[in-house]
């Protein structure tokens, strides 16, 4: 059961997202958790082994800082190096 849910939770195309400019770091956010995730500390995707339950989402005092979103785990990559892609070298770049 638990390998089901894993690869699940791998596979699964609603993600929640941390918005770290937003957060406080203040935690209350990982106390709901009943899988004990550190939400407070993930970089940017919360953990794949997140249940989807929304507690951290609910509890949080900082609107915008953790949201629910479409899009899966396993596309990160493909987008991060697609933003690489669109991003425009700056002067000081272009000059070296």
């Amino acid at each position: 059961m638990g390998g089901t849910l894993s690869i699940l939770g791998h596979l699964s195309f609603l993600r929640i997202r941390r918005t770290e400019a937003n957060c406080r770091s203040c935690a209350l956010c990982e106390v709901p958790c009943p899988v004990g995730i550190e939400v407070a500390s993930a970089k940017s995707a919360i953990s794949t082994d997140c249940i989807g339950c929304l507690s951290c989402v609910e509890v949080c005092p900082r609107h915008s800082t953790l949201e629910v979103q479409l899009a899966p785990v396993w596309l990160d990559p493909i987008r991060s190096r697609l933003g690489q892609l669109r991003r425009r070298p700056t002067a000081q770049e272009t000059a070296q």
